[in-house]
């Protein structure tokens, strides 16, 4: 496969990863903020009353 070719092909390739790795980003956000929400439940619930533990707003 000649270099010309190589480019042409990922050139046709980059929306599909751009799809990709947006819904990666999304995915991976959705998941930290969902195990910090867990987290901060498991603090409080260990800790009951201790200054600056809550729960985060959304």
């Amino acid at each position: 496969m000649n270099p010309e070719l190589w480019t042409q092909f990922l050139q046709g390739q980059a929306p599909a990863m751009q799809g990709l790795m947006g819904n990666y980003l999304e995915q991976s956000k959705a998941m930290f903020l969902q195990m910090q929400e867990q987290m901060a439940k498991q603090a409080e619930s260990l800790f009951p009353g201790m200054a600056g533990l809550h729960t985060p707003k959304r």
